[in-house]
């Protein structure tokens, strides 16, 4: 019969920017998801350098007047 797969394939696309930006990975099956997070950073080479969080109008790290 059929071996179970060792490794699977994906494809990760930016929405919303042109060109297109996609990558594709062949990773093993087994990886946790913090490993395929991991990798997806090391593709796009991101290194957990993008900033996360919420915009209030103002500009990223400006500061309110005291």
């Amino acid at each position: 019969m059929f071996q179970e797969p060792n490794s699977v394939q994906v494809r990760i696309t930016i929405d919303e920017i042109k060109p297109k930006v996609w990558r594709r990975l062949v990773l093993p099956s087994h990886w946790t998801l913090e490993q395929l997070h991991l990798s997806i950073q090391a593709a796009f080479n991101w290194w957990n350098a993008l900033v996360h969080g919420s915009f209030s109008g103002r500009g990223v790290g400006d500061r309110q007047p005291q």
